[in-house]
């Protein structure tokens, strides 16, 4: 009994992990569509290689820790910021 329920949290857990993944890379790919970024130029944006944008952009998992993901996202959203048109006071 102690397994199953052991096994039972191990994929709860698994699953929050893979939506909190999830929905980090659908962030990030909106915010290099909103940027109108090339791959190389979100890679140099995130400090990344090109290679691992392609595999954001493919929505592979695997590759990469939720801190990553994170850090990526925070690096992209900090661009967005910076691209924002000024509002001037009134």
């Amino acid at each position: 009994m102690t397994n199953l329920t052991n096994t039972t949290k191990t994929e709860a857990t698994d699953d929050k992990l893979t939506a909190e993944k999830t929905r980090y890379l659908n962030s990030i790919n909106s915010m290099i569509a909103k940027l109108s970024l090339r791959q190389d130029d979100a890679a140099g944006i995130m400090g990344i290689t090109q290679p691992r944008v392609s595999n954001i952009a493919k929505s592979r998992l695997e590759k990469f820790t939720l801190d990553f993901l994170f850090r990526s996202e925070d690096k992209l959203k900090t661009e967005l910021n910076a691209r924002k048109p000024k509002r001037r006071a009134a």
